[in-house]
């Protein structure tokens, strides 16, 4: 078929994005290619037709993928009416943005369809995969750089940090490569409950350095766990 002749007519004031956004005028192009009665109204395409299609001909996957909803199912129709129709699509990205535009200015009989696409290929992927059961895959493409630890190296971390000049050690030998730090502990005097609450002791700078040396970011807390159990 050729590619230049235009369906417009079909795709008048039925274009809409989930949150009612028009396409451009590129994607108006590309859009009024494709023949709409061949993406909701062809006897072509079947449950089965598309189950066969999304399980059997695809060889993404050694495992199968999970039933698929009915605008997925959807957006499979369409590529395969861009590759008869020989309509080029663009990237992954511009190809989902048609789809949305498309499948948003459905009506809900036409939705209705591919729902039912969807309950039908959910049916015949229960008889064909019985013992599936969905597990998301986790991402492996982001690693950290985390030791492997037990429970009893926690329980070891959360005994030891309950003194507060423990943590500052911990700090300081998570930080062994700077400079060594200065400890600059005010005595603080017995509690008063006639101090009036407008007189406050001044504050102080609890952990210094060498100012010549890069900037040292300090735990916040410390302070407040060191002057806790300086004054009780």
């Amino acid at each position: 078929m050729n590619e230049h002749v235009s369906f417009g007519h079909q795709w008048y004031n039925k274009l809409f994005s989930k949150d009612k956004q028009l396409p451009c005028h590129e994607e108006y192009q590309i859009i009024i290619k494709f023949d709409r009665d061949a993406l909701f109204y062809s006897p072509k395409y079947t449950g089965e037709f598309l189950f066969q299609k999304l399980y059997y001909d695809s060889k993404k996957s050694s495992k199968p993928s999970r039933p698929p909803n009915a605008f997925f199912i959807f957006r499979t129709v369409l590529g395969l009416v861009a590759k008869d129709m020989c309509i080029s699509v663009g990237d992954g990205i511009t190809f989902s943005k048609l789809a949305g535009f498309m499948w948003g200015g459905a009506n809900d009989a036409e939705k209705d369809i591919y729902h039912s696409f969807s309950d039908e290929i959910k049916i015949l992927h229960d008889a064909k995969y019985p013992n599936y059961k969905y597990k998301p895959e986790r991402n492996n493409s982001v690693r950290y750089n985390f030791s492997n630890k037990t429970a009893k190296d926690y329980e070891q971390v959360e005994i030891q940090t309950h003194d507060p000049w423990i943590i500052l050690n911990l700090f300081q030998q998570s930080n062994s490569n700077f400079p060594s730090i200065a400890v600059n502990c005010p005595q603080m005097g017995e509690y008063d409950p006639n101090m009036s609450q407008s007189v406050r002791p001044p504050e102080y700078s609890i952990i210094t350095r060498d100012p010549s040396s890069p900037s040292l970011h300090v735990i916040e807390g410390v302070h407040n766990i060191m002057t806790y159990n300086e004054t009780f």
